[in-house]
């Protein structure tokens, strides 16, 4: 599926970015100063939410509670379950200098993603890894190659890869990916947040995937000043219940 031509791929990334803490904040702000002319308790009001929903979406413990309730589904992938193939989601990619190594190219939650499908295909030496992800709005080398070329890199036999360039989101990874996995065990591995709603899309697909989170649900910060990553965290969890919301808008619901 080609992004620029799907109008509910392009309202969904626009609903998604708008409802972000930071632009949520700054629509906000822009209210409060339209008010200004006509109702000081309103832009007072709107000032105060403004400062509100950055002050405790950048708090740790705030971010921490809300990612949680994503993070806790799927326990750490067991290495005893046999498996014929390893998928790993689509993520971010970098643009670090030319000639730099191929696992440089991706962000650290592609990387934690590839490490633990590395871990899991080490102990199953027949399966197989595949690796999902395009190249962006803008055209770029599609993520599903750099994961490829990393995942060679750091010496995997390039036979046992199948890259997917083609999937633009969740939903597509596993429409794209079901006929190559169905009938078969298979690890699907995503950042443990994300497992979720990865799950219900593979499954509406006919599918069990065996869930591999990459990561561990995030530890409690007691700290309570104010946070870039704890912004980061409140964000990725908006935008997974986002998610879920988009799921149940279009008919797939939660087993």
């Amino acid at each position: 599926m080609d992004p620029t031509l799907s109008a509910s791929f392009i309202l969904k990334k626009l609903i998604g970015a708008l409802l972000m803490p930071i632009p949520v904040a700054l629509i906000l702000m822009v209210l409060a100063l339209w008010w200004l002319r006509h109702s000081r308790l309103k832009a007072g009001i709107s000032l105060v939410l403004a400062m509100s929903v950055l002050t405790l979406s950048s708090l740790p413990p705030v971010a921490d509670h809300l990612i949680r309730a994503h993070e806790t589904h799927y326990p750490l992938f067991d290495l005893q379950t046999p498996v014929n193939a390893v998928v790993v989601l689509g993520s971010k990619s970098l643009e670090p200098a030319e000639g730099s190594p191929a696992h440089m190219f991706l962000a650290s939650a592609a990387m934690h993603r590839l490490a633990e499908a590395l871990r899991i295909l080490d102990a199953n030496p027949q399966a197989i890894l595949i690796v999902s992800g395009y190249g962006g709005l803008t055209g770029e080398v599609p993520h599903a190659l750099r994961l490829r070329d990393a995942a060679i890199s750091l010496g995997v036999n390039p036979e046992r890869i199948i890259a997917m360039p083609d999937p633009v989101d969740t939903e597509d990874e596993a429409r794209l990916i079901a006929p190559l996995v169905k009938g078969h065990p298979f690890a699907l591995v995503s950042s443990a947040s994300h497992l979720r709603r990865a799950v219900i899309f593979f499954q509406q697909q006919g599918l069990a995937p065996i869930a591999a989170p990459s990561s561990l649900p995030s530890e409690s910060v007691s700290d309570w000043r104010l946070s870039s990553a704890a912004l980061g965290n409140t964000e990725l969890a908006i935008y997974e219940w986002l998610g879920l919301a988009w799921q149940s808008v279009k008919g797939v619901f939660r087993p």
